[in-house]
Order: structure tokens, then C-alpha cells, then sequence
């Protein structure tokens, strides 16, 4: 009598298999998942920079509250949480910040940051 089928020994060996392919592919996967989030809150902070534009042509200054220009703390897939910021000594009629801070898995993407006065940074590093 012959059985058909596999063996425990090429059980384990196609497990091991599969275990390594996905050891190497994770890492690339984590990195393209951190990528999209990125663009999200690049997107995000992009049309938040525009907006505070519209408000400085406006009232000649920009605005420190997110509600003002319609944007809530964070971005829309909750990977970051926005906030402003003078710049440095600057006055509000001169420079205003936008943070990106990363949060849960994000993190160890860094955040971003981004000012009217031409600074685009993801964690000190130029964009």
C-alpha cells in the first residue's frame, strides 16, 4: 500500500521556507506602509500650508489655530497630529510651523516639519 501526500520533513521545509521569505519581506512591506502614511501628512501639510496662505492674504498674518482654516490635530489617517508654531522669534506676520508628529507605528518614520518661510524637514533632514 502506497501513500500519497507529504512527509513531516517537507512539512517543516516549506515552513522554514516561507518563514525566511517573509523575514526578508516584512521589513520592505514596513517601509512602503510607513511611505504611504508619509504622503498622507505631506498631502495633509501641503493643503494646510495653502490654507494658511488664503488666511494671510486675508488678515495680513498667519494663525496659530488649526479650526481657523478648517483643519482638525491630525491628519485624516491619524498617523500624525498637526500643530503650529511661530517660528523661532518670528511673529505670526512673518513665519508660522507646521509639526507633523508621528504617532503609534509611525514613529520611527519621524516627524515633519514644514514652515512658510521655505523649511521642509522629515526628523532635521531635507525633503
Amino acid at each position: 500500500m502506497r501513500y500519497s501526500g507529504f512527509s513531516l520533513i517537507e512539512l517543516l521545509v516549506t515552513i522554514a521556507i516561507v518563514a525566511i521569505l517573509t523575514s526578508l519581506a516584512m521589513p520592505q512591506y514596513t517601509q512602503y506602509v510607513q511611505r504611504a502614511r508619509r504622503t498622507d501628512a505631506l498631502d495633509t501639510i501641503q493643503r494646510l500650508m495653502d490654507a494658511q496662505e488664503r488666511y494671510y492674504a486675508a488678515n495680513a498674518k498667519y494663525t496659530l489655530k488649526l479650526s481657523d482654516i478648517g483643519f482638525s490635530a491630525s491628519t485624516p489617517g491619524g498617523y500624525y497630529s498637526l500643530g503650529l508654531s511661530k517660528c523661532g522669534t518670528k511673529t505670526e506676520s512673518q513665519c508660522i510651523e507646521v509639526t507633523a508628529t508621528a504617532l503609534g507605528d509611525q514613529k520611527s518614520d519621524g516627524n515633519i516639519v514644514f514652515n512658510t518661510a521655505g523649511k521642509r524637514e522629515r526628523d532635521g533632514n531635507p525633503l
